[in-house]
């Protein structure tokens, strides 16, 4: 298996929510792939300044970082060297569907605000993501490139649908994050092995939600986690164990990689 790069998804992949960290054992075994020569990278619906939250940045020297779901992608030394960002006939529509069926945005990244104020919805996603508590306001025409919409559990997000190239995934049952059509983690991952001058599906990746779906599919080997949402693991060439166990670097050592 000619690998040259391995992906990380973060939530629930990398960082347990269970415990609230990165296993010590996935840092090592990070640092050990580096070490041997692969490109490591993490992958993720975060922009990166969301990311930063977790403070995953500074755990390693990371060959690169690919956040909003594939949206954007930046080399080693945080240069973005792609971006997808909305147009601004997309947020228009965006916006006005959300006011007009009473939900709240969430804008993440450089700009970073809610359109309601917070209530039970938002309170759980800024303590699941560990989030700083943002403005709350409207959309003062910024160029956006990561914006979620917040509902019930089960809410019909359909309204949405009709916005023209415009589409979403979810990394959590409570929101859907907003992508360009065409825009994914294995188009950021493309763009980002391009840079490397590699082959661009000449990686694998761990992953758990169903926005790593395209990732786990596109890769020579796609890992879920056993805590990962059902239609990550059949998109996975495998299942492995959970976010709170040791099966990355399990992994990675039945690999030989490390």
């Amino acid at each position: 298996m000619d690998i040259k790069a391995v992906f990380f998804d973060i939530d629930g992949t990398f960082f347990c929510h269970d415990s609230n960290r990165v296993l010590p054992e996935t840092i090592e075994a990070c640092k050990r792939l580096k070490a041997n020569g692969y490109k490591v990278a993490l992958c993720s619906g975060r922009p990166k300044e969301m990311a930063d939250e977790l403070h995953v940045f500074e755990m390693l020297d990371w060959d690169g970082y690919i956040g909003c779901s594939g949206g954007v992608a930046y080399n080693e030394k945080y240069e973005i060297i792609y971006e997808e960002i909305f147009t601004d006939h997309q947020l228009e529509q965006l916006f006005a569907i959300a006011k007009e069926h009473d939900y709240c945005l969430y804008s993440f990244g450089k700009y970073e605000f809610m359109t309601k104020p917070l209530d039970d919805i938002s309170q759980r996603l800024i303590e699941e993501f560990h989030l700083k508590m943002p403005e709350v306001r409207g959309w003062q025409k910024e160029k956006l490139s990561a914006v979620s919409v917040l509902g019930e559990v089960g809410s019909d997000f359909s309204i949405f649908d009709g916005i023209e190239n415009l589409t979403h995934t979810s990394s959590t049952p409570y929101a859907i994050d907003f992508i360009k059509e065409g825009v994914n983690k294995a188009k950021g991952i493309c763009e980002m092995m391009k840079y490397w001058g590699f082959d661009e599906n000449d990686y694998i990746a761990f992953g758990d939600s169903k926005n790593d779906i395209e990732m786990l599919k596109h890769a020579k080997r796609g890992f879920a986690m056993g805590n990962g949402h059902e239609k990550a693991k059949k998109a996975a060439n495998e299942v492995i164990g959970n976010s709170y166990e040791t099966a990355i670097a399990c992994k990675l050592k039945q690999l030989k990689l490390i």
